[in-house]
């Protein structure tokens, strides 16, 4: 038998924590703790059985037990046990530090299992067990002869074994009052002598005990406390390796959380990501960015160098900037090129040294810049250039503005040419007109009558000039119609054909028709005239003339905005001489021309363009010298049904009236006085009852006190204040039917003629008038005055 431990019965009437304890100095459960295996356990059972060891499966289970105990104590933290916790903890603390444990109602484990029976064989009870103290019950995490999983905590021995810092051990409970009537005392199994452990967490809650038990009375040697207060501390380890090992489950399962989100951020990153380890610089991360850029594949660079990958001059680079990067501990930002499987790609790259779990290493972060640098080089490109292309708009600018200051120029031009001729045409009626009165007289002698035929003559020339300065001032009265271009030139052909001489061939081709424009038909024709006129001079040695009609879908771009959308063009081209630069720049110049003083009056091409920008058209010149010209005239697709015939215009008779022909009253308009008078004097040998108004409103007057009684109303176009066809609507307004007839020198900006109306052009002589009268009277007799 073991040697028995002595006790000391504890006499007090309150009864205190032991009733019995070991003889031994509070001081020496300090010491309990150093046993570092279970070999003195062991050794000293086997002396206890009197050196009479169990069967061989004991040994073995010894053996084991051993074993699994060494191992346990070599991965278990050293937490020696002092034998006192200090401040006693809350019931609440207490039961938060066995949660900790997540131990209770767990599967049996070999260790604890092993430290059961030991302790069973180390004190010679026939029953030992692991308990652990929940809020209500006693559960039993191993047990040996015991044939229970929990018991209630009330009656459970542990529970007074965690009140104290000391074992408790209790020889016989039958005589000890806090169990002699507890239900495993007085009942199976029974239970006469209780040696309790407590076990002690890291934080100081007592969780449980380790305790050894017998049915009958028992004691202890020193030697056996010590063993089992170290098994107890091995209990206390390995729960402590639990709680341990779960924390760090824990944290390894946040850890692997947190990895996995900053694994998807480096692979699903917009920007290239890599890592290289060091010091060997081998790829340990590459995410989707990487594989896009550069075309190679995660799996294919992990591990790896890249040396096989890329470029080795390129690696070389990489490498050694990875180096300095890593040796210096600072982070780089440089241009990299990479050429993969998707060609050459330039990567800004930030290198930043590291320090991770598994040693030191590199992270790079890439932009792709190969398509900003590309962009950048066009931009240097377009710079470079900007300054030429800055000093060409300003050319361009100064042309135009140089162009505006000419456009200037010419309007004021045009203007005084309008009004030069306008007052011009009112002398040469009454210069031609008396002339041609006095031309007709029979009592005339030869010699006068030639002389005042030179007088006709020259203010018939002196009248076509007046023409022409009206045309490049845009002063012409504008009769505008609906017509087919095409038509108009070949209308005009055949007197075009007798301008040239047989050495110049004329051809028209018409790709336009039946797109129409709006103009003055007799307008278009001096267009035509002119434009002639001037091949033929241009073509001394003949050659060809092609007036060419095609369509122009929009004309925005062909004219700089001035003509938008559909347009009709006519090309005058002539294979003659050709124009120089200078020249061109002053063909729209009244009076410039390079046919000197006898041949040429400089107003051809300055009527051309009055006439068609009067038609809302463009001029167009382009010319080299010796390479011919081609003048393109742009205009206006019009809308609408063509006129199927030119509007009725009072031209030159070749019969003038006889006075006494045809009775009737006139009203006659204009606010020159020498031309009125002549028109006046005119009309009354003609025979007409003529009344004259030196302006608008003194006609408005007249026709309101004659009560409309008029046969024809023959006013001038152009007159200050009111214009004749606003003297025309107003009349017009209250009677409807009044004949009119229009006399013409000018035309203001405010003075279109309306389409349809008869138009008298000044210079006017006694035939024109008298025949023009006659032709505006005769479709209908004259008006009587109503009865009063």
């Amino acid at each position: 038998m073991c040697p028995a431990i002595q006790v000391r019965a504890c006499r007090c009437r309150t009864g205190c924590r032991t009733s019995t304890s070991p003889s031994l100095p509070r001081s020496s459960w300090g010491r309990f703790a150093r046993l570092s295996t279970t070999a003195d356990a062991l050794g000293w059972a086997r002396n206890c059985r009197g050196g009479r060891g169990p069967e061989d499966p004991l040994r073995r289970s010894t053996r084991n037990l051993q074993s699994t105990y060494d191992s346990v104590l070599a991965a278990t933290p050293s937490v020696p046990y002092t034998g006192t916790m200090g401040e006693t903890l809350s019931e609440t603390a207490r039961l938060e530090s066995l949660a900790e444990y997540a131990i209770l109602d767990t599967a049996p484990e070999e260790f604890f299992d092993q430290i059961a029976l030991a302790a069973s064989l180390v004190a010679g009870t026939p029953m030992a067990a692991i308990t652990l103290l929940d809020a209500e019950r006693q559960w039993f995490k191993a047990r040996v002869g015991l044939d229970l999983d929990e018991t209630p905590r009330s009656q459970a021995f542990c529970n007074h074994t965690i009140e104290g810092d000391e074992p408790l051990v209790i020889p016989d409970t039958t005589v000890d009052g806090r169990f002699a009537t507890n239900p495993l005392v007085v009942s199976g199994p029974r239970i006469r002598f209780y040696a309790g452990f407590p076990l002690v967490a890291e934080s100081g809650a007592r969780v449980g005990a380790l305790c050894v038990l017998s049915d009958g009375t028992h004691g202890l040697t020193e030697k056996q406390m010590k063993i089992l207060a170290a098994l107890a501390e091995s209990v206390r380890g390995q729960l402590e390796l639990r709680r341990t090992t779960r924390k760090l489950a824990v944290k390894y399962s946040k850890l692997a959380r947190a990895n996995k989100v900053l694994s998807s951020i480096i692979a699903e990153a917009p920007v290239m990501m890599f890592a290289k380890s060091w010091p060997d610089l081998t790829m340990i991360e590459w995410n989707k960015a990487a594989e896009d850029v550069t075309g190679v594949l995660r799996d294919e660079v992990l591990g790896k160098t890249g040396a096989d990958l890329f470029p080795p001059h390129e690696v070389v680079d990489f490498q050694e900037r990875d180096r300095r990067v890593m040796e210096s501990g600072e982070l780089v930002d440089a241009e990299e090129t990479l050429t993969g499987p998707r060609g050459t790609r330039l990567l800004r790259t930030r290198k930043i040294p590291l320090d991770g779990v598994g040693g030191r290493f590199l992270l790079g972060i890439s932009e792709d810049i190969t398509e900003l640098r590309a962009r950048e080089r066009e931009l240097d490109s377009l710079n470079e250039t900007l300054e030429q292309r800055v000093t060409e708009r300003s050319a361009q600018l100064l042309e135009v503005e140089e162009q505006l200051h000419h456009s200037r120029r010419l309007e004021s031009l045009g203007r005084l040419a309008g009004g030069v001729a306008h007052d011009f045409n009112n002398l040469l009626t009454v210069i031609q007109g008396y002339a041609g009165v006095l031309a007709t007289s029979p009592r005339l002698d030869s010699r006068t009558r030639e002389d005042l035929n030179e007088i006709l003559e020259a203010g018939t020339r002196a009248a076509g000039l007046t023409q022409q300065l009206l045309a490049f001032g845009r002063k012409q009265a504008n009769r505008p119609e609906v017509l087919d271009l095409g038509e108009s030139v070949r209308d005009a052909f055949s007197i075009l054909r007798r301008m040239a001489p047989p050495a110049i061939e004329i051809v028209v081709t018409d790709h336009a028709s039946p797109w129409a424009t709006r103009a003055d038909r007799g307008q278009l024709e001096q267009v035509l005239t002119n434009l002639t006129v001037n091949a033929v001079d241009a073509m001394p040695k003949g050659g060809t003339l092609t007036f060419r009609l095609t369509r122009e879908l929009d004309a925005k771009k062909l004219t700089r905005g001035r003509v938008r959308g559909e347009a009709v063009v006519l090309d005058a081209i002539d294979t003659g001489q050709g124009m120089s630069k200078a020249v061109q720049a002053r063909i729209f110049e009244p009076f410039f021309t390079t046919k000197g003083e006898v041949r040429g009056t400089g107003l051809g091409m300055p009527t051309v363009l009055g006439i068609v920008e009067q038609s809302g058209g463009v001029v167009l010149v382009d010319s080299k010298r010796g390479k011919g010209t081609r003048i393109r005239l742009v205009f206006p697709r019009a809308m609408g049904d063509l006129d199927s015939s030119p509007t009725p215009v009072a031209d030159r008779y070749s019969t003038p009236q006889t006075e006494g022909a045809y009775q009737g009253t006139l009203l006659v308009v204009d606010d020159d006085d020498a031309v009125r008078r002549f028109i006046v004097k005119t009309l009354r040998r003609g025979g007409y009852d003529v009344l004259e108004a030196a302006g608008p409103g003194d006609a408005l007057l007249e026709v309101e006190a004659r009560d409309g009684a008029i046969d024809l109303l023959l006013t001038d176009v152009a007159m200050p204040r009111m214009t004749g066809p606003q003297l025309i609507d107003r009349l017009k307004a209250k009677h409807p039917e009044l004949p009119v007839l229009l006399m013409s020198g000018y035309a203001s900006d405010r003075s279109t003629v309306p389409p349809g109306a008869r138009i008298l052009q000044k210079p006017i002589t006694p035939s024109d008038l008298l025949s023009a009268v006659a032709q505006a009277m005769s479709p209908r007799p004259p008006l009587a005055a109503p009865a009063l």
